[in-house]
């Protein structure tokens, strides 16, 4: 009996406490009043606890408004605009939206076939190769301009040649050289400078036509077997028998150098000192400059001075011509003093050629101090 009592008494404490706190009683613990007559009071706890969900914003009457379905929103709602945006910006943002919607509603990209991947690749390469051609273009163009800008070697003694060969020279000054007739001919067949022929002929030989030095003989040192088989001759005794012929042959071959050399002088020169063919100005070096200048010398001379008999005083024979020629090459190179080659008694005799004894003496100091030889008559 006492268990069936307790157990009335804790139910409705706990009836009480459930109707309490679901708002039937006020918070005196009196029954709610109805929402009508409520105006002006304070929330109770379940407005308050409603208010903090959002499901029951508070109005500033305190009136209660309707709760919103959300399953209809309001007109002024717009469900594809973005908060903080304005109705263009709105409906820009929605066309963006409707194209990425057609983009993602096409059909699936699919893969290319192979041979237009092929192709695709080959035009890519055929790009690539044009982009490295175009920059090893512009790097070659950037080489080029930058050696073109360097003078060649020879560039100064071009220059000075050019400017000599431009001065009018007296005919009556080169008519006192020998062979002025023959150098006179053929200067005009082969359009060159008298006086370039005259001087050449004074450097190489001093005009005589048995000078022979390393298989170059006669006036102009033309050279035996080439060029002279190649333009003719067909013995050796004809360069030296025929001194107006071997003016000529030299003539034609100096010409066609200065031709093969695009006009420069120095190039062509060095090869005729050496009876070449060939052109080879990237190799020019200094002692061929020496050379060229030793040459202009001799040129100028020819311009200025008229011709005076020389004599030829003897330095040094020999019994093989090989030796006599190695030997006058080397006291060229030695000393600058160019010797002349000559036979006498079936010896083979070098000459200092000079105007009188002072500058045969003069001739062999230099030889002597530069390399210890002296004459044979000392």
């Amino acid at each position: 009996m006492r268990v069936v009592v307790l157990g009335v008494v804790i139910g409705l404490i706990i009836v009480i406490g459930v109707l309490y706190y679901t708002g039937l009683f006020g918070s005196s613990g009196g029954p709610a009043e109805p929402a009508s007559q409520g105006k002006g009071k304070e929330p109770s706890q379940t407005q308050v606890a409603d208010q903090l969900e959002g499901q029951v914003p508070e109005q500033s009457g305190g009136e209660v408004e309707e709760p919103i379905d959300e399953g209809e929103p309001p007109a002024s709602f717009d469900e594809g605009a973005e908060p903080g945006l304005d109705q263009a910006e709105s409906a820009f943002v929605d066309e963006a939206d409707d194209g990425l919607g057609t983009l993602a509603t096409t059909e699936p990209w699919e893969s290319p076939a192979p041979e237009e991947m092929g192709e695709a690749e080959s035009m890519i390469g055929e790009v690539d190769e044009g982009i490295a051609d175009e920059a090893s273009v512009g790097t070659l163009a950037s080489r080029r301009a930058i050696l073109d800008s360097i003078p060649p070697l020879h560039a100064e003694e071009e220059a000075k040649w050019k400017l000599l060969l431009s001065e009018k020279v007296s005919d009556e000054t080169l008519k006192t050289y020998p062979y002025y007739g023959c150098f006179e001919m053929s200067a005009a067949k082969n359009k060159l400078p008298e006086v370039l022929l005259i001087g050449l002929a004074l450097h190489l030989s001093n005009f005589d036509p048995n000078s022979s030095i390393n298989g170059k003989m006669g006036v102009m040192h033309v050279g035996w077997p080439f060029p002279a088989s190649e333009m003719g001759i067909t013995r050796e005794k004809i360069l030296v028998k025929h001194p107006c012929q071997n003016i000529e042959l030299g003539a034609a071959f100096l010409a066609k150098l200065l031709e093969r050399s695009g006009g420069e002088y120095v190039p062509a020169l060095v090869a005729y000192r050496a009876q070449s063919p060939e052109i080879h100005v990237e190799r020019l070096s200094n002692k061929d400059l020496e050379f060229s200048e030793r040459l202009r010398a001799s040129v100028e001379k020819a311009m200025d001075e008229a011709f005076e008999g020389e004599r030829k005083y003897a330095f040094r024979s020999f019994d093989r011509k090989a030796v006599a020629e190695r030997f006058m090459e080397s006291i060229r190179r030695r000393s600058g003093v160019s010797l002349t080659l000559g036979q006498e008694s079936g010896r083979y005799v070098l000459y200092i050629v000079a105007k009188d004894e002072v500058e045969m003496k003069r001739l062999a100091d230099t030889i002597f101090e530069k390399t210890g030889i002296k004459m044979e008559s000392e």
